[in-house]
């Protein structure tokens, strides 16, 4: 526990590295990550849509994006769905374009950016996006002291000027779109 509160802690002091990233580099850390946990839980992990998205490249910090995607890889393994065999990861991308101006009315620059969609079959326990990023909570109110893990993303989300989402329905799949 005292681990996870100082990693979420010192993105308050964090110094944004952006730099050009390539798609394939994250998706090759993640297959790495996620083999290195296959032996202790079954996982599928696809990160076909991910890799052959038509963005190759992306603007980022990455041990930030790598530190979140990892945090939603061991998410989803907490909350494996008892009814399943395995954990299913989908990892795909898309491109959006939105105006970078999001606070200033009536100014807009309108900009490409990476749209990220995580998704997992565990068991999909939050009824309120707002509720599942809230330090120490779930949606059903289940109080947690390793529940800091998607805080930190949004955190991370935050230090990245994105935001990241949540859609999912009880003993179905979760979303999570960054």
């Amino acid at each position: 526990m005292l681990f996870r509160s100082q990693k979420f802690n010192s993105l308050d002091s964090k110094k944004v590295k952006i730099q050009i990233i390539s798609l394939d580099e994250i998706a090759l850390s993640l297959n790495h990550y996620v083999n290195k946990l296959a032996p202790k839980i079954k996982i599928a992990f696809d990160t076909s849509e991910f890799e052959s998205a038509q963005v190759t490249n992306l603007h980022s910090d990455i041990k930030l994006v790598l530190d979140m995607l990892k945090e939603l890889i061991d998410n989803a393994v907490l909350y494996k769905n008892p009814e399943k065999e395995e954990v299913s990861i989908k990892i795909s991308t898309h491109k959006i374009r939105k105006n970078a101006f999001t606070e200033m009315e009536g100014k807009y620059d309108y900009r490409q950016f990476l749209v990220i969609t995580f998704a997992n079959n565990g068991i999909g326990n939050f009824n309120s996006s707002n509720n599942a990023f809230e330090l120490f909570k779930r949606s059903d109110q289940i109080i947690n002291e390793s529940l800091i893990g998607l805080t930190y993303c949004r955190r991370i989300a935050q230090l990245l000027n994105g935001e990241i989402t949540v859609a999912s329905n009880y003993g179905s799949e979760t979303v999570f779109t960054i």
